[in-house]
């Protein structure tokens, strides 16, 4: 489950921040899904967005700013963390990571090596799947380390079978697929042998659909509110 629950309107927390992620285990989430980037001077911060323009209301490139400047600019009353924070705050709730490695990146190997190096320090004490659109990205990711489940994400789009086809070809741990590809006749090789996570399900009946598919998890931004759902009317 991603680290920015949401409500009716704006969400009451920033994307991808440490509040964030603390509201979602206190929504009763199992993990976080966030995504990372390099900034500048290296640093991986965990920022969807290439710019700052949503978020901040600044045009300035994620890549084109070193760390001592990005940690201070105020993201709607937040700061973005690192993925070294995240991780220790995930460990900490006893929450599993999600790191979606972005596919717009300037540099796939400057986010890839330090990424696969933080993460292997954290092997034993956080459980943690590596994502992304990019199989490129993905391959690179597993060579640099084997021992981290990488899954595909896949969108509805002109390409999406194609993507189901190379994900299977690659040998993914499994897959991340839109809501409305959960189908199972596309996602029946993962559930047999690998993994079916679908996302954004923010809505109860959608997400018992999908696990009555046999979908593994669901990525929302109200675990909260299907938690509720789920311990009202029991299991799928």
């Amino acid at each position: 489950m991603p680290a920015s629950p949401a409500s009716a309107g704006r969400p009451p927390f920033i994307e991808n921040t440490l509040r964030a992620i603390e509201e979602a285990r206190r929504q009763g989430a199992d993990a976080v899904e966030i995504d990372v980037r390099a900034c500048k001077s290296g640093e991986i911060v965990v920022l969807h967005d290439p710019d700052l323009r949503r978020l901040a209301d600044d045009p300035r490139h994620v890549a084109d700013l070193p760390w001592s400047s990005l940690k201070s600019v105020d993201l709607g009353g937040d700061r973005a963390p690192l993925l070294a924070d995240v991780a220790d705050l995930a460990r900490s709730l006893g929450l599993g990571l999600n790191v979606e490695i972005k596919h717009d990146l300037p540099d796939r190997r400057a986010v890839i090596a330090p990424v696969a190096k933080l993460l292997a320090a954290y092997r034993r004490s956080l459980d943690s799947i590596v994502s992304s659109f990019d199989p490129t990205t993905l391959t690179l990711f597993r060579a640099a380390s084997p021992e981290v489940c990488v899954a595909q994400l896949i969108h509805e789009s002109t390409y999406h079978d194609w993507a189901f086809r190379l994900a299977r070809a690659l040998r993914t741990g499994g897959v991340h697929v839109e809501q409305t590809l959960a189908v199972r006749a596309r996602c029946a090789p993962f559930l047999v042998d690998g993994f079916v996570n679908v996302w954004t399900v923010n809505d109860p009946s959608e997400a018992r659909r999908v696990f009555e598919l046999g979908a593994d998890a669901v990525i929302t931004d109200v675990p909260g509110i299907l938690r509720a759902s789920f311990d009202s009317a029991g299991p799928p």
